[in-house]
């Protein structure tokens, strides 16, 4: 709330680092080990590992919509795992989830073809009970994203926009636990 305009928009928004655990392993929920042999042997279980994606999901849809620049860990765009570093550190390969890479790219794209992302002033609108909602609007856009972290299952009457992420226009979308809307209103 202190911080000039210029200033957010360029900051890197980042969820992981060479410094952190993987962000996938992190938002699995499982503790990570303190040894480093413990480390070196740890992998998420398929249901682990489905709750981290579906997490993963709804952090970087934040990223790349909220005000400032994404910046992705090599890796982490394809759900690579790994606790402290070294074990953090693996070489690229590219043989990781290509759902958590299509849906990168599609960030990408709509960051891309929305110029709201990186000129537009920032409106919070909601942030509790695990919903967060905000508003992303300039001279020519306005766009509305809403994550759910939540329990709680949401119906969303949008009329007059198309959600982003599936250019549906239905008006009436159901925003379930771990999913996005990005709406962009047709006209301002």
């Amino acid at each position: 709330n202190n911080y000039p305009k210029q200033a957010l928009s360029l900051l890197m928004n980042v969820l992981g680092t060479h410094d952190t655990p993987r962000i996938l392993t992190v938002l699995s929920g499982k503790t990570i080990p303190k040894t480093r042999d413990e480390q070196a042997n740890f992998i998420l279980t398929s249901l682990e590992r489905e709750l981290a994606i579906k997490r993963l999901r709804v952090a970087f849809a934040i990223v790349y919509t909220i005000y400032g620049v994404p910046s992705i860990y090599y890796g982490d765009e394809i759900g690579f795992e790994g606790c402290k570093d070294p074990f953090n550190r693996a070489c690229m390969t590219f043989d990781g989830n290509n759902e958590i890479l299509k849906f990168v790219k599609a960030l990408g794209d709509i960051r891309k073809n929305n110029l709201v992302f990186s000129d537009g002033d920032t409106v919070i609108d909601n942030y509790e009970n695990g919903l967060f909602t905000f508003r992303r609007i300039n001279k020519d856009q306005e766009i509305t994203v809403m994550v759910n972290a939540g329990n709680q299952v949401y119906d969303i009457e949008a009329n007059n926009h198309i959600e982003l992420l599936t250019n549906q226009t239905a008006g009436k979308y159901l925003l379930d636990k771990y999913s996005i809307l990005i709406l962009k209103r047709r006209e301002l």
